[in-house]
C-alpha cells in the first residue's frame, strides 16, 4: 500500500510539472477587451476596492445595475470600435448589451423591493416580486449563464423566506459596508503619519470634535440652511409649504429615474418571448413525485402478488 501512494505522488507531481511546462510554453491568452471594460467601469465610478480584495463590492454593482443603459451603451461603443473580424457581429453585440441592461435593471428592482423593511410587506408586494423573480431567471437562463448558489437562492428561497419573516429588510450587514468607508475616509486623513501612536491620537482627536455639542449644533444649522420651501397643491387645489432639504430632493430625482429605468426593462422584456426553464427545486419536486409514485405501483404490485399466492 505504502508502494501505491508513493507511485501515486510521483505520477501526481510529474503531472502538475507538465501542466506548468505546458502554460509557461503558451503563455497567458490575450484579454485586451477586459481592461477597456473595466476603465468604462471606472468613468462611471465602479472600482475595486482594496479593503474589499480587490473585488467589486455591493456599493459597486449598485452603481452597475442603476446605471445599466448607460454603462452598457459606452461598453457596446468600444467593441463596436474593434475590428469586425476580431469580434461578434454588430446585431449580436447589441443584442447582447440589451440583454445585460434590461437583466440588470431587473435585477434593480427585484433586491431593492426585496430589503422592505420587516412588517411592511404586502400580498401585492409579494406578488411583484415573484414576478420580478421569474422575470430576472428567465433572464438569466436567457443569457445561458449557470445556476450560481446565489442565483438558486433567489429563485427558490427569496420568496418564501420574506413571507415567513414578512420581510427581511431589517436583516442587512449594510452598517458592515458603512463601517468600511469611515476606514478609508479616516486612513486617508492619517496616512502620513509614521507611528501608530500619532495615528492613534488623530483618529481621537477627531471623533472628540466630531462628538462635540459645539461641532453637533453647527452641523444641523448647516443642514437648516439648505432646506427650501416647496410649494404643494394637493386634490382639492389647497396650497402648502413644505419644507425639502436639497439632499432629499436629489434622492427624489434618483428614485424617481430608478422607477422610470425599471419600468421601461420591465415592459420590454415581458414582451418578449424568451427561455424560461423549470427550477431546481420545481425539478426536485417533481422527481420525488415520480419516485413516490413509483413506489407505491411497487408496493401496490407486491401485495397483489401476496393476494393472488394466498388464494
Amino acid at each position: 500500500m505504502e508502494e501505491i501512494v508513493q507511485d501515486s505522488k510521483r505520477v501526481l507531481s510529474a503531472k502538475k510539472e507538465s501542466e506548468k511546462k505546458y502554460k509557461q510554453e503558451i503563455g497567458r491568452p490575450n484579454r485586451d477587451v477586459l481592461p477597456k471594460i473595466e476603465k468604462i467601469l471606472q468613468r462611471h465610478r465602479i472600482e475595486k476596492p482594496y479593503y474589499h480584495g480587490g473585488l467589486y463590492n455591493g456599493k459597486a454593482m449598485n452603481k452597475l445595475m442603476t446605471s445599466s443603459r448607460k454603462i452598457m451603451e459606452d461598453i457596446r461603443g468600444m467593441l463596436m470600435e474593434i475590428a469586425s473580424e476580431a469580434r461578434c457581429n454588430d446585431e449580436e453585440v447589441s443584442d447582447t448589451m440589451e440583454k445585460f441592461t434590461n437583466i440588470l435593471s431587473v435585477f434593480d428592482a427585484l433586491f431593492s423591493l426585496a430589503r422592505t423593511p420587516s412588517g411592511l410587506m404586502n400580498g401585492d408586494k409579494v406578488a411583484t416580486l415573484q414576478n420580478l423573480s421569474n422575470l430576472a431567471l428567465r433572464l438569466w437562463r436567457g443569457l445561458e449563464l449557470s445556476i450560481t448558489p446565489k442565483v438558486h437562492a433567489i429563485e427558490d428561497h427569496l420568496v418564501p423566506q420574506i413571507i415567513r419573516f414578512d420581510g427581511i429588510g431589517d436583516l442587512g450587514e449594510d452598517f458592515v459596508e458603512r463601517s468600511h468607508q469611515d476606514g478609508i475616509r479616516q486612513h486617508s486623513r492619517s496616512r502620513n503619519c509614521k507611528e501608530r501612536v500619532d495615528e492613534a491620537n488623530q483618529h481621537c482627536r477627531w471623533e472628540h470634535k466630531r462628538m462635540h455639542p459645539a461641532v453637533m449644533d453647527k452641523a444641523r444649522a448647516m443642514e437648516e440652511q439648505s432646506i427650501r420651501r416647496r410649494k404643494n397643491v394637493d386634490e382639492n387645489g389647497a396650497i402648502s409649504w413644505v419644507d425639502v432639504s436639497k439632499m432629499e430632493e436629489k434622492m427624489a430625482a434618483q428614485a424617481e429615474d430608478k422607477t422610470n429605468i425599471r419600468s421601461a426593462a420591465y415592459i420590454a422584456v415581458t414582451n418578449v418571448e424568451g427561455i424560461y426553464l423549470t427550477s431546481g427545486r420545481q425539478r426536485n419536486i417533481e422527481d420525488a413525485r415520480q419516485r413516490l409514485l413509483q413506489g407505491q405501483a411497487v408496493l401496490e404490485t407486491f401485495f397483489n402478488r401476496r393476494k393472488r399466492n394466498r388464494y
